[in-house]
């Protein structure tokens, strides 16, 4: 079934500056098929002095496009930098995903222990059908070790994949509004 994107998205035309700005009559989520919108003129972008706006959820799509970010929660922006620059600000620990081959308790346990032994301070966060994600702090963590024993345990611990790796936007947006949920306008003042 095809839909026709250019009349639900057809954007309407103003100016706040020099530059034409594009605004969608609908919001995209409503659209029912993947939808890619394509910019006609991009390069107008890269002039000096001139910028896009782009606002979004989807957090990767902000990394792969955007040269900066900004992070906003209760209408007030809370952060600004590169992807890279907002990953390394708030990056304090690894994240840890082994998938065990055929999710028996036994299996599970196994990793569990070697997860303790290789890293002491790793966080079992998640298990749903033998895939257990782990929180690792940063420091103290020797990358090198941890491959090495991971590649040379991974048949005797029936570990069927596994990835390490840094923090992402999303997490960091999360991390953002869990830090700016409990400001004092939004807790309840006991009567005086």
């Amino acid at each position: 079934m095809t839909h026709d994107l250019s009349r639900r998205a057809a954007p309407s035309r103003g100016t706040v500056c020099p530059l034409p700005v594009a605004r969608c009559p609908l919001p995209v989520a409503r659209c029912p098929l993947p939808v890619a919108l394509h910019l006609k003129y991009p390069t107008s972008c890269y002039l000096p002095g001139k910028s896009l706006i782009l606002t979004t959820h989807a957090l990767e799509e902000a990394e792969a496009l955007c040269d900066r970010v900004g992070m906003m929660t209760f209408g007030q922006m809370r952060t600004i930098g590169t992807p890279t620059e907002l990953r390394l600000r708030f990056d304090q620990r690894y994240k840890l995903l082994v998938a065990i081959d055929g999710a028996q308790p036994q299996h599970e346990s196994a990793v569990d222990a070697f997860v303790r032994e290789v890293l002491p301070r790793a966080a079992l966060v998640d298990a749903i059908n033998g895939v257990r994600t782990y929180m690792v702090p940063k420091d103290g963590v020797s990358m090198s070790t941890v491959f090495s024993q991971i590649i040379g345990r991974r048949e005797a611990l029936h570990i069927k994949d596994w990835g390490l790796w840094h923090t992402t936007l999303e997490e960091v947006f999360l991390q953002i509004v869990r830090a700016n949920t409990l400001e004092p306008r939004f807790i309840k003042q006991p009567d005086a």
